[in-house]
C-alpha cells in the first residue's frame, strides 16, 4: 500500500496460528511441507516476514 509516496511494510512473527498458511504458502511454490517440518522449524526460534499491508488486503478480498 502507498501512503504519501511511502510503501507500509509490517514485519511480523508467525506463531502456531500462521501454520496453515505457511503450509499453503510452501505448496504455492512447489515446496512440500507438512504441519509436523513447520512446527519443528517454528520451534527453533522465531521466524519472521515483512508483509506489504495491500498484499493482506488483497487476501481478505479474495
Amino acid at each position: 500500500m502507498h501512503t504519501d509516496n511511502k510503501t507500509v511494510l509490517a514485519l511480523v512473527e508467525f506463531d502456531k496460528n500462521d501454520v496453515l498458511g505457511l503450509i499453503e504458502l510452501s505448496a504455492s511454490v512447489g515446496w512440500d511441507y507438512d504441519e509436523h517440518e513447520i512446527r519443528t522449524v517454528m520451534s527453533s526460534g522465531k521466524i519472521a516476514d515483512i508483509k506489504m499491508l495491500w498484499a493482506k488486503l488483497f487476501q481478505v478480498l479474495q
